[in-house]
């Protein structure tokens, strides 16, 4: 009796180890393509948090607001991955991702700001004369925007976009339009800073320049390519890759260290 009260305690052990496995496989149930694209979101978004929060920090030494709204423009920027990070670490816990609405507002309630930050920033440094105006105009089109966005989102949310896999939301016209017209304009003023920066004779500024150029042209395609094009866990990789690097270009762009700096230019 007691060798087959044994042997049914471990079989009763066995199945509540075998189910708790199952319930708690997180993300080894994931596939390769769903891992990458779950896992790059999250370290392209740590590491443009940490750009942007020590970009933002660096005000409070040299009291130049300009560090204060370039270092908002990247953290903001990077608002359309929060959904996969924040997902990335809900699947590890409990194998469930984040709803399609708190995807599609963390994803796209942003980028205004990010907008405005950033045309600020581009007047302040570049030409400071016509602030006033083109900041106007840009704030008005991205308030009018946001309103709508925020009308939409509590009436109808299939105005705004839709889920087409696990981890995958798809924007409709209203947002997908703003979107094309932030990546637009950042990628111009980006091209039009760094064109000013290289022309500089500070050497060191000609090299803030230069990861200014790369790193705006590395963060368009990327973006480009991960909103539009259908991709296998390879070019996801590769693309998702490029958007990381694009956060460490930025950031060489507006804090280059010294050393670095001397070495680029010794070499």
């Amino acid at each position: 009796m007691r060798d087959q009260y044994t042997k049914e305690k471990k079989i009763i052990r066995q199945l509540n180890y075998n189910s708790f496995n199952d319930k708690h496989m997180g993300l080894e149930s994931l596939t390769p393509l769903e891992i990458i694209q779950v896992s790059f979101s999250f370290l392209f978004v740590i590491i443009s948090l940490a750009v942007g929060i020590r970009i933002f920090l660096k005000y409070f030494t040299t009291k130049n607001t300009v560090l204060l709204t370039v270092g908002l423009t990247w953290i903001f920027l990077s608002s359309p991955w929060w959904g996969n990070a924040i997902s990335f670490i809900t699947f590890a816990i409990n194998e469930t991702e984040i709803s399609v609405f708190l995807d599609l507002f963390l994803g796209n309630i942003f980028i205004p700001l990010a907008l405005v930050c950033w045309v600020y920033s581009f007047c302040k440094l570049v030409v400071p004369e016509r602030l006033k105006l083109i900041l106007s105009i840009y704030s008005a089109i991205s308030i009018i925007y946001e309103i709508f966005l925020l009308i939409f989102f509590f009436t109808d949310l299939s105005l705004i976009g839709r889920s087409t896999a696990r981890f995958n939301t798809e924007h409709e016209i209203y947002p997908f339009s703003f979107q094309i017209l932030s990546i637009a304009t950042a990628l111009i003023t980006g091209v039009i800073l760094s064109r000013v920066s290289m022309r500089s004779e500070d050497e060191k500024i000609q090299w803030k320049g230069r990861f200014l150029l790369i790193g705006f042209f590395s963060f368009t395609l990327a973006a480009v390519f991960d909103a539009a094009i259908p991709m296998t866990a390879l070019t996801l990789a590769i693309i998702r890759s490029i958007l990381i690097s694009s956060a460490i270009e930025y950031y060489l762009g507006f804090l280059l260290p010294d050393k670095l700096a001397n070495w680029l230019i010794k070499s």
